[in-house]
């Protein structure tokens, strides 16, 4: 990926190009020099297509020139100019991008118009730094400033093209591995927002593509992949994804990303993807028809893999899988008598350690199925062992429950009023 695709962004490049600069007028106000003035003045003689030809033969000059006119930035419309030019030329001629970033004044200069008001020149500018750094390894603390413009400015904009080319950039950022940790550094800003972008076409499908083709390409790094499975529950994201669309590129990478977690983070990722229903989803998915060799190896290796590690796991294996991953669904499980008796000591053990961790999802969590089914867990697990409710006690989990018995949701209000009961009928058991 070379280019980024945006029309707002084209429309930028169409209007700043329709506009004639006044060299003349700035050689006269002493902006800049009749030498500098008369290189691009020559240019808009010719089609951008043309240029190869006139920047080649004058290569340093125009090198040194834009440097100058960077360093520190002029007027906003010499800026935009200039900018538009570096955008256009590191893209056709490859001596001027070795030779500008031979420059030390580069990286500074590009830099530090992100802190510039004018709209154009940082989309501008945003897109020549991410296409300069995909070909050649920039100084860490550049990918960390841009990275944290395109999260901060750009992602949570309202402004859909800016979403749009945030991601793409970020996307052609992330095909280099060393600019990976930089962009998990940013992980609060921009995973929850990726996240979001990746889990519908109502963005606009090129914006869902990046968004997930992003994920993808993060989850080569071992770390960042486990995170994104613990700190994310993005594996539920791919899935339901994968499952819903009817593009076959948004299934391929959803696929291959639900892979690569598989292969990078086993502990983590298999857990989290049975826990999600993948093994059904998994199974639906090898029955559908893909064009893609690739996508049809990858299904069939998952499913191979769930099935697998689905059929070697306990009931409680699976509970606490689901557990992990902070999102807990309605299944026979939580309804069975038989599992909350067999697997009792389980919670009981290390000091009640998992039944703090339940309790901690239901203080944390906003999903209304998630607290109704913390509630009903609870309520099992004071009925079966009432010395549970000490702990309980201890963790504030009834304030919480008396709590959601107000809630909105009418399923929560009941699992919270059966939870109440059965710590009010045992308290003196514990």
């Amino acid at each position: 990926m070379e280019f980024i695709e945006n029309q707002y962004l084209d429309e930028i490049r169409s209007t700043i190009r329709a506009r004639k600069v006044p060299w003349e007028g700035y050689v006269r106000a002493e902006l800049l020099n009749a030498e500098q003035a008369s290189l691009f003045k020559t240019l808009e003689k010719y089609p951008v297509a043309e240029w190869v030809k006139p920047v080649s033969e004058n290569l340093q000059q125009y090198v040194s020139t834009t440097m100058a006119l960077l360093s520190p930035p002029s007027r906003d419309d010499v800026v935009r100019y200039i900018a538009l030019f570096v955008g256009d030329v590191i893209t056709t001629i490859p001596e001027f991008t070795t030779e500008l970033l031979a420059d030390s004044r580069c990286w500074p200069a590009l830099t530090a118009l992100l802190t510039k008001p004018d709209e154009q020149i940082t989309i501008l500018t945003t897109r020549v730094l991410a296409v300069l750094a995909n070909s050649q390894i920039a100084p860490v603390d550049v990918i960390a400033e841009l990275v944290a413009f395109l999260g901060d400015k750009f992602l949570t904009s309202p402004n859909t093209n800016l979403q749009d080319i945030a991601v793409q950039e970020l996307a052609l950022l992330a095909q280099t591995k060393f600019y990976r940790p930089v962009i998990w550094e940013k992980r609060s800003v921009i995973l929850p927002q990726i996240i979001q972008l990746a889990q519908s076409p109502q963005f606009g499908l090129q914006v869902q593509y990046y968004s997930l083709l992003l994920i993808w390409l993060i989850s080569y790094d071992r770390t960042i992949a486990k995170g994104c499975i613990s700190e994310y529950n993005s594996a539920q994201t791919l899935l339901e994804t994968a499952k819903i669309s009817v593009k076959e590129k948004i299934v391929r990478v959803s696929v291959a990303t639900l892979a690569n977690y598989v292969r990078f983070s086993p502990h983590s990722a298999i857990p989290a993807i049975i826990s999600q229903r993948g093994l059904q989803i998994v199974n639906l998915l090898s029955e559908r028809k893909w064009a893609d060799d690739e996508l049809r190896q990858d299904v069939e290796t998952l499913k191979q893999q769930l099935t697998d590690a689905y059929n070697s796991m306990t009931t409680f294996d699976e509970y606490y899988a689901e557990l992990k991953t902070k999102r807990l669904l309605w299944s026979p499980t939580h309804r069975s008598a038989t599992f909350w008796k067999t697997y009792i000591e389980e919670f009981r053990s290390q000091d009640w350690a998992v039944l703090k961790q339940l309790v901690q999802l239901l203080q944390t969590s906003e999903e209304p199925v998630t607290q109704a089914v913390a509630c009903n867990d609870i309520a099992c697990i004071v009925n079966t062992a009432p010395q549970s409710v000490t702990v309980l006690n201890k963790l504030g989990a009834k304030i919480k429950i008396m709590e959601l018995m107000n809630s909105a949701d009418p399923e929560v209000r009941y699992e919270a009023l059966k939870a109440t009961q059965a710590l009010i009928g045992h308290m003196f058991a514990s």
